[in-house]
């Protein structure tokens, strides 16, 4: 009986305001058939991540989806900029 662990982004997904849900999948396989599967979620913000730190923040070990390369592609000086004026304005109550 050997029992293995794989770890993966299953999912991503991009809101209009350039924050990405990713969703790791840890799945632990017994004799290469799976056993168990758990998710980890996490949200990536323009305003508050870097993209130095997006690799970093994810623990998988193969990605079926490049986040690092979908936020390069997202996340332009002017969408950065827009999002981290949104996260400045003071909060409204209604």
């Amino acid at each position: 009986m050997a029992l293995t662990s794989e770890t993966y982004i299953d999912k991503l997904e991009i809101l209009e305001d350039g924050q990405m849900q990713v969703r790791e999948a840890k799945v632990i396989l017994e004799d290469g058939k799976e056993i168990s599967r758990t998710y980890h979620r996490m949200v990536l913000d323009p305003g508050r991540d870097t993209l130095t730190n997006v690799d970093t923040k994810t623990t998988a070990t193969r990605s079926k989806i490049d986040v690092l390369g979908v936020a390069t592609t997202l996340w332009t000086t002017e969408k950065v900029a827009e999002r981290e004026a949104v996260l400045s304005e003071p909060s409204r109550t209604r």
